[in-house]
């Protein structure tokens, strides 16, 4: 299993071959997991308090514009360390695992249609697996906080993101969450597909990104319009 966690960068195939002898979740799982949430901890836990109320502040306010500016910088600066380290681990944890067992049960059902006998233990296998080019995200994320004296903004946090690599700073979050390690995950997920059904590339590329191409467009179209 170990092995896995280097072939899945240097030799997918070798992994995918592996998963439908023996599909094994707990290890990917609990790494993708917990590297997303450590960012959320770690930039908590790094960032200067009164800086970190006006990060929140913002982007509260770019959610709602109308909100009150003083009522939610009494709630931020009243809440403990503790309790925002502990919401932060627990909502990014859960949140990270919803969409892992839900893409395992959307391949799952697609594959049914092509007769296949893989069982959902493979495809969340594969999802997680596949996902592990989130731990590079999260290094990046953590050599940013502890290079950035403790004053590190959110859109910041994200340095392999499209906005950041390609100099944009536009403010979309949309481009502030597609990143390489994303891509890269995409297309280990793609060619894992690939090798468990013996579809064609263009099909196993139409069937695994169909979700995000959706979800992307329409995040797109209400970001930009």
């Amino acid at each position: 299993m170990l092995q896995n966690l280097v072939d899945i960068f240097v030799a997918p195939k070798a992994v995918f071959a592996r998963l439908l002898h023996k599909p094994t979740v707990l290890l990917p799982l609990l790494l993708v997991v917990l590297s997303v949430a450590s960012i959320q901890v770690g930039y908590i836990t790094t960032t200067d308090k009164g800086f970190l109320v006006d990060q929140f502040i913002e982007q509260a306010l770019a959610r709602r514009p109308d909100a009150d500016e003083a009522q939610l910088r009494g709630v931020y600066e009243n809440l403990s360390p503790t309790t925002l380290i502990a919401s932060a681990a627990i909502s990014s944890a859960i949140f990270i695992t919803v969409i892992l067992l839900v893409n395992a049960l959307y391949l799952s059902f697609i594959s049914k249609f092509g007769h296949e006998s893989h069982r959902y233990k493979h495809w969340l296998s594969l999802v997680c697996w596949t996902g592990l080019p989130v731990v590079l995200t999260a290094l990046a994320a953590w050599v940013t906080m502890l290079t950035g004296n403790g004053q590190v903004s959110l859109t910041a946090l994200q340095p392999l993101s499209m906005d950041s690599l390609l100099g944009l700073n536009s403010g979309k979050q949309i481009l502030q969450n597609l990143s390489l390690p994303q891509f890269w995950a995409m297309g280990l997920l793609v060619l894992g597909y690939r090798h468990f059904t013996g579809a064609s590339l263009a099909k196993s590329a139409v069937v695994t990104l169909a979700p995000y191409v959706i979800i992307y467009g329409v995040w797109a179209y209400f970001a930009f319009r």
